[in-house]
């Protein structure tokens, strides 16, 4: 979890005491292990409310995951579905800073196939994955997103459908 003092950190893994309060914001970044294998998925909020800009970000942000994440293809590679990505959101964010946008899960929860630059990587059918989509936004806040799919000869799988995508929490 990342909030408040630790919304910087990538996994801020210890409590620190820290009381969240209207307006702040609050990343989590899940997973688990079940039978051996991994999982991982990421969703952010607010408290209370947020801005018209952390919204929109928000939007892109999952349009985009979403997108990439649905129509990955057995024998596409890795850096084949990076450079679509990059390409996607960069018509709402020029110049955006990821070096990966996604990464397989398996025995562990970051492996290969990895969506970054130049990876030659295929996917294959039975292929579990994450794409993810990360920007920081207002002095530090990072907006992220990340779901995981499971890829067949006949299409792909959403795993992470379920699990709601709202910004902002009411109070």
């Amino acid at each position: 979890i990342g909030m408040g003092p630790t919304r910087f950190a990538a996994n801020a893994r210890f409590p620190t005491g820290h009381v969240l309060k209207e307006g702040e914001f609050l990343r989590i970044d899940m997973g688990a292990n079940c039978l051996g294998f991994g999982a991982d998925f990421v969703r952010c909020y607010f408290l209370g409310h947020c801005t018209s800009r952390q919204q929109d970000v928000w939007n892109w942000l999952n349009e985009v995951e979403m997108e990439i994440g649905s129509s990955i293809k057995p024998g596409m590679t890795g850096g084949e579905i990076y450079e679509r990505g990059v390409k996607l959101i960069e018509r709402h964010l020029p110049n955006f800073p990821r070096e990966f946008i996604g990464h397989g899960i398996g025995l562990v929860s970051n492996e290969e196939p990895r969506m970054n630059k130049g990876n030659r990587v295929e996917f294959e059918p039975g292929t579990a994955y994450c794409t993810e989509f990360s920007y920081y936004l207002d002095g530090g806040v990072r907006l992220h997103t990340e779901d995981m799919y499971l890829i067949s000869e006949t299409g792909v799988e959403m795993l992470t459908e379920s699990c709601p995508r709202d910004l902002v929490v009411p109070l």
